[in-house]
């Protein structure tokens, strides 16, 4: 086994990486005041997500919805992430568009616009879009379109 020892600026924190080869698991330990604040990491088992059988590492994206059926309606009030919209008209659908604003009202910085004509329609667009002040959806459309965004 080879170790490396290395410790952080102003010695209060020691990091001692341990490397072990001929398939042995390699460790990493953070050393403090005692055994609560040590932490011991081993890649001889399992880490959360992990799929060993395919060789890969795998995450999950988790959203918030939001239905807006036929109004302008604020999605969130604060800084976030828009991940996706998806929208369906009915049979008489009329022209107009749908706009993704970075604000709490129907005003300020339009991100996203989407035309539509007057035809019946069914779409989803993937944005993953960060805003820093709110979502906002806003129609110009008649009450014929309804959307759902995810977003967190």
């Amino acid at each position: 086994m080879i170790k490396f020892k290395q410790y952080l600026t102003g010695g209060v924190l020691g990091l001692l990486l341990g490397l072990a080869f001929l398939g042995t698991a390699a460790t990493v330990s953070y050393f403090g005041a005692g055994s609560a604040d040590q932490l011991g990491v081993s890649l001889a088992t399992l880490l959360a997500g992990e799929d060993q059988t395919n060789n890969v590492l795998k995450t999950e994206q988790q959203f918030s919805y939001k239905a807006i059926p036929h109004a302008d309606t604020q999605v969130k009030a604060s800084a976030g992430f828009i991940h996706s919209i998806s929208c369906v008209s009915d049979a008489a659908a009329t022209a107009g568009s749908i706009i993704i604003y970075d604000n709490t009202a129907e005003s300020g910085t339009a991100i996203w616009t989407m035309n539509l004509g007057a035809v019946p329609y069914a779409f989803s667009a993937v944005l993953d879009i960060v805003v820093t002040t709110g979502i906002y959806v806003g129609y110009t459309t008649t009450a014929d379109v309804d959307c759902v965004v995810s977003y967190r």
